[in-house]
């Protein structure tokens, strides 16, 4: 071999191969993004939950003919958190053993009164006795709610007294 050099040719030219791959240049395209499953309409998402709704409008709508009352039937509006702070107040004072009196009972309410939100809600005049009874999905988070602040203040009562 003689030391002579092959003179140099151009490069081939060769297509641009990037090193990512196909799910990401997808990403990097720009496409707007098709789900092809909800395309097919084998998605388990509601038609009603596909960017068409909010969710909390959906919920809030099959609520509200859950609890619509009937036309024949007039309604009353009722405070839920007094009902649950009056239905409670004598058994939770027991339950700690604290005085239990009148005076008690009544300064308990007016403590745990001031301290969480009034809610009401329409219930049918028949059921305005017993409000738990009438619309037991609205009453129970509510009466969670108050025992769990008459539980704060007789805690902080050292004397479980209130007179």
């Amino acid at each position: 071999m003689s030391g002579k050099k092959k003179p140099k040719t151009a490069p081939e030219e060769r297509p641009y191969v990037s090193s990512k791959t196909p799910q990401v240049m997808k990403l990097i395209s720009g496409d707007p993004p098709v789900n092809p499953v909800v395309i097919a309409g084998k998605s388990r998402i509601p038609k009603q939950l596909r960017g068409i709704e909010p969710l909390s409008k959906v919920m809030r709508r099959d609520a509200e003919a859950m609890l619509a009352p009937d036309e024949e039937e007039p309604t009353v509006s009722v405070d839920l958190t007094q009902a649950a702070i009056k239905e409670n107040v004598t058994e939770t004072l027991r339950r700690f053993n604290a005085c239990s009196c009148e005076k008690c009972a009544a300064a308990l309410s007016a403590m745990v009164s001031e301290d969480a939100p009034a809610r009401f809600a329409e219930i049918p005049m028949s059921g305005a006795d017993d409000p738990a009874g009438s619309v037991p999905e609205l009453y129970e988070p509510i009466k969670r709610e108050v025992l769990s602040k008459m539980i704060r203040i007789l805690m902080g009562n050292k004397k479980r007294s209130f007179h």
